[in-house]
Formats: C-alpha cells, structure tokens, sequence
C-alpha cells in the first residue's frame, strides 16, 4: 500500500539507512522482496550505506523457510546489476562474508552467478567446490562445442543414462550388500537438483506432481540445463514447474528407467506377487513362500538393469516415497503418484504397448508393488 502511494521508498536516515538496508539487516526478507521488485527503489540500492546491501544479504544465516526468499532477493540484485564482487569499507567480498558467516545458500548463488572469491578466503573445503564447480563448468561449454560440431540439439532431453551418468553423475552412497562400485552408483545432475529442491519447497503443496506447472518457466528450465554438466539455481523457480520438468525429463529419458525388455516379466511378478498378497498370507505358509519367491524374482530382475538405471529407480522410489509420507497435506497418496510416475519409469517402446499398458494400469501396478 505504502508503496503504491506517494510515499518515497528512498528516503533514508543517517542512523539506521535506507527501508531496504533496514529490512535487510533484521532479516525482514519478505519486505526486502517486496522492496526489490519495485522500480523505484533503484536510488535505494545504489544507496553508499555500510555495509553494502549485498553484503547485509550474505552476512546472516537464514532462518527454517528463509533460503527460498533470500535467494530470489539475490537474484533480484543479480538483475539489477549489482556488482558480486564489489568490496565494503574494510575490503571484503560478498563471497568471504557468506563463507564467514555459514551463509551455504548465497555461497551457492555467488559460484553460481560467477562470483570470484577473494585470495586467501576459502578454506580447503570450499576451495575444492569452488574448483570443483569451475571444472563444471569448462566441461559444459566443451560438451556443447562437440555438441554442436555433431549437430545435435541444445538440450539434454533424450540423452540415455549412460551419457548423463558417466562423467558428470552425482555418486549416491551404495546400499550395504551391494555388488556396484561408487563409480557406478550414479545418478543425473539435473535428477538430484530437482529431488532436493522439491524436499525443501515442494513436498508439502497440494497436488504436487498432479498440478502443472507454470509453461514459460518449465521451458526455461529445459533449456537452462543444456549439458549433463551444468549447474543451475532453481530456487527462483515455483515448485510445480520444477515438478511438470523433472516429469517431463524422465519421460524423455533415452531408455526408460526400467527398460522396455524388463517390462513384461517384471508386470507378470508383480501381478502374480500382488494376487498372491491380496489372499490369506498369514494364515497360509506355502501363499507366504510364494510371496517371497516371487519378491525375490523382482529382485533378481532389477539387479539385472543395466548400470545407471537401479541407482536412479532405487533413489526415485525413495523420493517418491518421501513425497506419498505427507499426503495429509499435499494430498498425493500411494496411488495417485504410482498413477503419475508408474508411466514414466515402467516405459514400453513402442506406442501400442505404451496404450495397453496405460489403459490397463500396468505400469501403476508395478509402481505400486515397488514403492510397497
């Protein structure tokens, strides 16, 4: 309202600064949104206060809830052009006093954003993901070069596993008892940005997964992540876009998670194990030994994938899990996300199986017995 008004929101007092540095300070990050997103506090952020507003942002550790806003106030700054390397009075960056401060979300941004830290203000630690971070992203602008010298397309949609895992995968830790190396325990940039993203900001909306996202920032996000390699700040984004995106991502999947020729047998298992279930098992031990016999066939099979593909189910099967534990508040049960995701990771080849096994739930009915 005041805003709206005549009010000038560049007034200041030589005490306590400007509206914007005020709100800054107390942590006020909602008022410091609001404040950034009108025009006409451009005198407000160029204002000579001490210390800079950028610094103010990275000096604080935000609160349970805050990071999401505290990361679109940076990107406002980030689009009003403010400078991520810009130094106080004392000669600090943005960069060291976020390290200083345990400010891991505007940290993120800053290497994001292509901040460069100051000599001498990472420790080990940081300075290994600071590094780490720069080799990404060299390896993104050569894989585009060869990207485009084969002419193929600017985006990663289609890739297989394979191409998205191999180099540039993030490594999970192994389950105990399996036969798979750290090396091949991998599962795609894009999948755990997206997954963690939505544990913070999503899990709790109604209808996640269910709910479109809005179009124009889903199409971005397609075509921010153009290599296997790159990196991208997601939290300005709404969290059914980054939901609509990571579906439409797995679908697009070069191979499905679960492979065309483990289709039907793994349907046939889960149909046998689901019959078997749906009887007198406790009261029947031959039914309870079937039962398990069958559970241990599924196993048998999914060990069977080819490599890539178990660690992405296994890790999808938890978060999905995680999502279906809150369904008195995003309304998303068991059924309705094996009805959503049962499709995208249990994926016949052909379009005439894709119908049949749509129109008679098969996929569902795997998802389900997997996810039980």
């Amino acid at each position: 309202y005041l805003l709206n008004s005549k009010s000038d929101p560049n007034m200041w007092s030589k005490v306590f600064g400007t509206p914007l540095h005020i709100a800054a300070v107390l942590l006020h990050l909602k008022v410091c949104k609001i404040l950034l997103a009108n025009p006409k506090t451009d005198a407000m952020i160029a204002h000579p206060s001490k210390p800079p507003l950028l610094h103010t942002l990275c000096s604080t550790p935000c609160q349970k809830g805050q990071e999401h806003t505290l990361l679109q106030c940076l990107h406002a700054l980030k689009r009003r052009r403010v400078d991520l390397n810009s130094v106080d009075a004392i000669g600090d960056c943005p960069f060291s006093v976020a390290l200083r401060s345990g400010n891991n979300a505007a940290v993120r941004f800053l290497i994001l954003a292509g901040a460069r830290p100051a000599p001498g203000v990472l420790d080990e630690w940081s300075l290994a993901l600071y590094e780490h971070t720069l080799e990404f992203q060299s390896k993104r602008k050569l894989w585009r070069k060869e990207r485009r010298k084969r002419g193929g397309p600017k985006v990663i949609l289609g890739l297989t596993l394979s191409d998205l895992c191999s180099d540039a995968g993030v490594e999970l830790p192994v389950p105990a008892g399996s036969s798979y190396s750290q090396s091949e325990w991998k599962i795609p940039l894009l999948i755990s940005d997206c997954c963690i993203f939505l544990c913070r900001h999503g899990i709790h909306l109604a209808g996640i997964f269910r709910v479109q996202g809005v179009a124009e920032e889903t199409v971005e996000l397609v075509k921010r992540y153009d290599s296997p390699y790159t990196l991208v700040d997601i939290s300005e984004y709404n969290a059914h876009s980054v939901a609509t995106f990571l579906k439409s991502f797995v679908s697009s999947l070069g191979e499905s998670v679960i492979p065309s020729p483990y289709c039907n047998s793994l349907y046939n298992l889960c149909q046998s194990a689901d019959f078997i279930e749906g009887r007198a098992v406790e009261e029947d031990e031959q039914l309870s030994e079937e039962l398990l016999r069958s559970v241990q066939r599924v196993t048998s099979i999914l060990y069977d994938l080819p490599m890539y593909h178990l660690p992405l189910l296994y890790y999808l099967l938890q978060f999905i899990h995680e999502v279906s534990k809150q369904e008195s508040t995003n309304l998303m049960g068991m059924g309705n996300l094996s009805l959503l995701w049962g499709p995208l990771i249990v994926r016949p080849s052909t379009n005439e199986e894709q119908v049949e096994w749509m129109m008679e739930k098969k996929s569902s009915l795997v998802m389900t017995f997997l996810l039980t």
